[in-house]
């Protein structure tokens, strides 16, 4: 009987005791809203002397819109960006919407990639840097991840 009392005026004790610290603590979830910018993402396997790129949907560069369908050719003689014969320093694309793709073909690599891009010459090669949000990204990344011996709802998620 001696044990139950004590255990019980142990407990009580402890819980009086931890009682104002509880109350007092301020707990808020993570607020930096710098996690939730977008991401930049350099493509290195991307990065090539030559990139093609087929636009799906309206995309602004410079204040000249390519219309959807448009196909860019851009090269590099190793200090500079040529744009369809126009030379620049960095090549900057921004989509219309959100669901527009761009295909970008380099070597024989070809792939699909949302989000706007900033593309500049780095070791005398074109490095394509994606900007695209953070859920978008996952969307891509998880799908291309998983093995076909997933879960069919998991595999569903990549189509």
């Amino acid at each position: 009987m001696f044990k139950k009392y004590t255990a019980f005026f142990t407990s009580l004790f402890l819980v009086i005791t931890m009682l104002p610290l509880a109350i007092t603590q301020k707990v808020s979830a993570y607020q930096n809203n710098s996690y939730f910018n977008d991401l930049k993402i350099g493509l290195v396997s991307m990065s090539a002397a030559s990139i093609s790129m087929a636009l799906s949907g309206d995309y602004t560069f410079n204040g000249k819109v390519y219309p959807s369908g448009s196909i860019l050719s851009l090269t590099t003689d190793g200090t500079s960006i040529l744009l369809n014969g126009t030379t620049l320093n960095q090549v900057n694309l921004v989509p219309s919407s959100n669901s527009n793709l761009i295909t970008m073909t380099s070597g024989t690599v070809s792939n699909k990639y949302m989000g706007s891009f900033l593309i500049k010459v780095l070791n005398g090669k074109l490095m394509p840097i994606n900007n695209i949000y953070i859920e978008d990204y996952l969307k891509g990344v998880i799908g291309y991840e998983m093995a076909n011996n997933f879960p069919l709802e998991a595999l569903r998620l990549r189509l």
